[in-house]
């Protein structure tokens, strides 16, 4: 569901069509993982998500928080037209660095 790819960033490649609460829980408690393991910038590539709701959105602010406060970028690669427009709805698209 996770794959993770260490250079001078974290890569950390969602391999799930959904991003929702049943599986975020488990999404959060693997990045944090991997970036208290390794003290380098987070890129998480998303372009298998088709749908995130929520609680996936309420997850992805919580770790922009969590590594801007300690100095660390976390960015987002290839979200899908779906998420992009969820992230919009929401008036959240400020926050997120999106490559």
């Amino acid at each position: 569901m996770i794959s993770v790819e260490v250079g001078s960033d974290i890569l950390i490649n969602i391999e799930v069509n959904e991003l929702n609460i049943d599986n975020v829980k488990y999404f959060q408690e693997k990045i944090s993982s991997s970036a208290l393991e390794h003290n380098k910038n987070i890129l998480i590539n998303m372009e298998k998500v088709n749908y995130i709701d929520s609680a996936g959105i309420s997850m992805l602010v919580r770790l922009i928080q969590r590594y801007s406060s300690k100095k660390r970028k976390i960015e987002f690669k290839n979200i899908t037209t779906d998420v992009r427009n969820a992230i919009k709805m929401v008036n959240l698209h400020r926050f997120f660095k999106i490559l």
